[in-house]
């Protein structure tokens, strides 16, 4: 199966989360393409159906689900348009990236995959129920909307969980939560001294949680924390660190007021040849 020319060309198609109209649609064309019924919703949730092959006729029909949208991350010095612009997929090493964006292989690998089962007349295998949701990334909530109605799979591989020799069975969930605080401004003749937080690996909050890689958030607190014992007179002026709630942060920016700039500067060398060694195998 050809699985990568189908990774390809959805990677031309922008699907971040809510702005999956565009795959669904490209979908829905290939399956017309094929002469293979398929259910669109008002969501743009689409299910595609595949006749078993012969010899599988009396199979259980299998239901393979994945969703079409993607974490739609870049680096602060990328120019790229997650509205409009297509993926640019770099091949290093033998690993395949994209150019200062995330590479959208959390739903494209699977979406792939699918397709090139959908489009191979040669394979084995009972009746296929496709289903492709929108708006996983942000909270399951296409697939939480979907009409199941029409399904009659009793039986489900699923395809987001945890690699080519692994199954998933459960999940932890996630939970989400908001902080609020009241914040006094200062005004004074400060000088200043701005930090970019670069070079992280970053990932994804599920698929590599558990490797200890930098968090460019708790970097930045953990630097501001720990400033604050040195220096009486730092004040925050700004921050700004990470754009989705379920991917590790890669970069921060933040400035902060300091009179003393050389001792705090020297305080960040220090506290950077910490960090390198902390993270020198994980980063």
């Amino acid at each position: 199966m050809e699985s990568m020319k189908y990774f390809e060309a959805i990677s031309k198609i922008p699907r971040a989360s809510f702005k999956e109209e565009a795959l669904s649609n490209y979908l829905k064309k290939f399956a017309e393409d094929r002469n293979l019924k398929f259910i669109q919703d008002d969501m743009f949730n689409i299910i595609i159906f595949k006749e078993a092959s012969k010899g599988y006729e009396d199979a259980p029909t299998v239901l393979l689900p994945y969703h079409i949208d993607m974490v739609a991350e870049k680096n602060k010095d990328s120019n790229h348009d997650f509205d409009k612009d297509p993926l640019t997929l770099i091949t290093k090493d033998g690993v395949l990236w994209a150019d200062n964006t995330t590479l959208g292989a959390d739903s494209g690998v699977g979406v792939a995959y699918m397709m090139a089962l959908l489009d191979d007349k040669d394979a084995s295998h009972p009746a296929l129920e496709c289903v492709f949701t929108v708006q996983e990334e942000t909270g399951l909530t296409g697939a939480a909307n979907l009409d199941t109605s029409m399904l009659e799979s009793t039986l489900c591989v699923g395809l987001d969980s945890s690699g080519d020799t692994e199954t998933c069975v459960s999940t932890s969930g996630g939970v989400s939560g908001a902080l609020k605080t009241n914040v006094n401004y200062d005004t004074g003749d400060y000088k200043t001294v701005s930090v970019a937080i670069r070079g992280l690996l970053g990932g994804h909050s599920g698929g590599e949680i558990d490797q200890e890689r930098a968090n460019a958030n708790k970097i930045a607190g953990i630097i501001l924390h720990m400033g604050l014992d040195k220096f009486d007179d730092l004040r925050l002026v700004d921050i700004d660190g990470g754009l989705k709630v379920n991917a590790i942060t890669r970069e921060n920016d933040f400035t902060v007021a300091v009179n003393d700039q050389e001792g705090f500067l020297a305080f960040l060398d220090e506290l950077l040849g910490e960090m390198k060694v902390q993270y020198k195998f994980t980063d």
